[in-house]
């Protein structure tokens, strides 16, 4: 089951590109791939439990945010 944001889909899209105007190509290619790479080490390490007992609210919903899958 998707986690429920507290946010809506038009909200989603004006915090992304926000985002993605105050961050350089570079710089948002960097974030991304360091918070797929946390992602990814985490659900290695714990052998890939539900999302919402790993995660937080909060990381969950930055990587939503940033399209972290």
């Amino acid at each position: 089951m998707p986690a429920v944001l507290p946010f809506t889909m038009p909200d989603l899209l004006e915090k992304v590109l926000m985002i993605e105007e105050a961050l350089t190509d570079k710089q948002l290619t960097a974030l991304r791939d360091m918070l797929y790479h946390y992602k990814e080490f985490h659900e290695e390490i714990y052998d890939y439990p539900e999302p919402d007992t790993l995660f937080t609210q909060t990381q969950r919903e930055l990587f939503t945010l940033l399209d972290i899958v």
